[in-house]
């Protein structure tokens, strides 16, 4: 089951394998190795009539796609049929859990893109306003916001400069760009102190535990059953 090749021309996204290692990954900004696979957003280009492809290291591409969102599956993705097999069948899951919601959104600087607005059509994903020509406006999974329609009470993981994009900021916008989102940004030692004040609860609650023992049975068990709300991370 070939795809025709005049549709190839014009569909969203695409796989090969990569013929070289020139290639620059769009979302971790790493080579990517020749032979490996590797996925492609496909747009329109500047420089020709057509699509061009943004190539990105097979994981980072499914970063980039959010349940409800963004519509794919196999006859959007241009090249499937010329994979192998076990590759092929990847992908199929990896379809299958967008289709079942089961993707979780990427929080990392590198799954974003910033670039100066080129005209004032284009609107805010989340507030619908008009984003202003020369704008800095922020892309994430393939819709565009402002900027602080984006960064609200969510903290990315890497660094501010990881966003793709970022090096063709002005130097002016750059430094107001760092300092702005800073507390935006997930620090590494938060990261690793996480381990160490979950052992400090864990340890709390065993001792409550210990002394509680001859406590009445039911009350233990709502104490325990009182610990089990967490992991609610909504995927969008």
């Amino acid at each position: 089951m070939g795809q025709d090749p005049s549709e190839g021309k014009n569909l969203p996204f695409g796989v090969e394998y990569a013929r070289s290692s020139r290639a620059t990954c769009k979302g971790c900004k790493n080579s990517i190795q020749q032979d490996t696979l590797r996925m492609s957003v496909r747009e329109p280009s500047r420089h020709f009539d057509g699509l061009q492809d943004n190539w990105f290291h097979f994981t980072c591409f499914w970063k980039r796609i959010v349940p409800g969102k963004v519509e794919i599956n196999e006859k959007s993705i241009k090249g499937i049929d010329t994979i192998r097999w076990d590759d092929q069948e990847k992908i199929r899951e990896k379809i299958a859990g967008v289709e079942n919601g089961d993707l979780p959104e990427a929080k990392s600087f590198s799954a974003l893109k910033v670039e100066y607005a080129k005209t004032s059509r284009g609107k805010c994903s989340k507030c619908k306003l008009a984003i202003a020509q020369k704008e800095i406006k922020f892309a994430k999974h393939m819709s565009w916001f402002h900027q602080k329609c984006l960064f609200v009470d969510v903290k990315y993981d890497g660094e501010i400069k990881d966003i793709e994009g970022f090096g063709q900021l002005m130097d002016e916008d750059k430094l107001t760009l760092q300092d702005s989102l800073k507390e935006f940004q997930q620090l590494k030692q938060e990261i690793a102190d996480e381990p160490k004040k979950k052992g400090k609860k864990g340890a709390k609650k065993r001792s409550a535990a210990k002394g509680e023992v001859y406590e009445e049975a039911n009350a233990a068990k709502k104490a325990r059953n009182d610990t089990d709300d967490a992991n609610r991370e909504a995927l969008k």
